[in-house]
């Protein structure tokens, strides 16, 4: 069953949010590479790290939005990096979703890739708030309560947000081929 494989992906999540609340991500080369081992599937410039990581660390303690976060960084990078925010947004508050491809793939939606930056931007904003609804009606639903008992089942000892074990659910295939 696939849930049982998601054991060290769910340990190592863990172990991303407790050392976030007790360090400082900018300079924590540990938890940097903790989060981009979790998260980057594809390696950036280190000037892109140090913004991101730098940006991370400003926000951190502050009240945002996944809009101002990714307003933030469009301004300083001139680029629209709409699921890299959402993972940095998410790991502020565990109850977020994250833009990526296999959950995107899951509810047929997808990132705008043409475009100028601001007209990227804006759909960016309104395909995370899009994606939030639906996660959570699908959370909601039979089928994702179905879901997040089996979940519980083969993980009882799993802290994280009903979001988070979602996006789990979602990044193994639990739900593909119902």
């Amino acid at each position: 069953m696939q849930l049982l494989a998601l054991a060290s992906g769910i340990k190592r999540y863990q172990s991303l949010i407790t050392r976030f609340s007790n360090t400082n991500v900018m300079i924590d080369q540990e938890f940097q590479k903790l989060y981009k081992g979790f998260y980057f599937t594809a390696p950036k410039k280190k000037e892109w790290y140090d913004t991101y990581f730098t940006m991370f660390e400003d926000f951190k303690c502050r009240k945002t939005s996944f809009e101002e976060l990714l307003r933030t960084f469009a301004d300083i990078n001139r680029s629209c990096e709409a699921s890299f925010i959402s993972k940095m947004f998410s790991t502020f508050d565990q109850n977020q979703v994250i833009i990526d491809s296999k959950v995107l793939g899951f509810f047929g939606l997808g990132l705008k890739r043409d475009g100028t930056l601001d007209e990227r931007v804006k759909h960016a904003v309104q395909l995370f708030d899009h994606l939030s609804k639906l996660m959570n009606e699908l959370l909601e639903s039979e089928r994702g309560q179905k879901g997040i008992e089996q979940f519980d089942i083969v993980h009882p000892n799993c802290s994280i947000s009903p979001i988070k074990k979602l996006d789990f659910l979602l990044y193994s295939g639990y739900y593909d081929g119902e």
